[in-house]
């Protein structure tokens, strides 16, 4: 478990589109139980964007987003280091019901 953690969020939001950058920082994390050895602190920063369409009674919803964005060298349990940047993509489809 870590001392301190914390996750913080910015975002802009406009009809069709919205952008939103996030940034988590994790504080010490003690490997025993008398704190003698520890893993560093270290801050992950990601971005993500969405776009939103209406085609006739469809909504799609465009999404991206950027994970590590500063390509961070960190280790979440000891000798395990964790995946540098890394992007994910989506595609969301509902449709329109009209309720008569």
């Amino acid at each position: 478990m870590p001392r301190y953690q914390t996750r913080g969020s910015f975002g802009l939001n406009h009809t069709r589109w919205s952008v939103l950058y996030t940034l988590s920082y994790t504080g010490y994390r003690f490997v025993t139980t008398d704190e003698s050895q520890y893993l560093m602190p270290y801050s992950i920063s990601s971005i993500s964007a969405l776009y939103r369409l209406n085609v006739s009674r469809w909504r799609i919803h465009l999404n991206a987003r950027v994970n590590n964005l500063f390509n961070r060298q960190y280790e979440g349990v000891v000798g395990r280091v964790m995946p540098g940047r890394y992007f994910e993509t989506g595609l969301q489809f509902s449709r329109n019901i009209d309720k008569k």
